[in-house]
């Protein structure tokens, strides 16, 4: 058991130093016109993202001819209620060709929360 504490400790350490110390990412910085420099990794990355607006940063899968890119793009509350607007001003941009997904939700992140809280207990 005490492993697991030093574990959760050393995990503490160091989220507080990489938010203390590391640079700051932005949602813009990683849209689909910088895809082939400074892809998205996850939906995860998107959302540790910092978005100066009032609505998400959202995950989005895309083709660009025959590859599949991926990317982060700012969603505003607005477009957030009409989704199927916001997907189709996006695949009219001249790189797009198709949208895969646009996801701006997380549940698994609650889920591997919980498990290691039980894990802790």
């Amino acid at each position: 058991m005490k492993v697991i504490y030093a574990i959760f400790v050393l995990m503490l350490i160091y989220a507080v130093k990489a938010n203390t110390f590391g640079d700051t990412k932005k949602c813009t910085d990683y849209t689909f016109s910088s895809a082939t420099t400074k892809p998205a990794f996850s939906l995860d990355f998107c959302r540790t993202t910092q978005y100066d607006g009032d609505g998400k940063c959202c995950f989005m899968k895309w083709k660009e001819g025959e590859k599949r890119r991926y990317s982060c793009v700012p969603v505003s509350k607005q477009e957030l209620a009409d989704i199927d607007n916001k997907i189709s001003s996006l695949e009219s941009n001249i790189k797009i060709d198709e949208v895969v997904s646009l996801d701006c939700q997380s549940s698994y992140l609650f889920v591997s929360a919980l498990l290691i809280l039980s894990l802790l207990l």
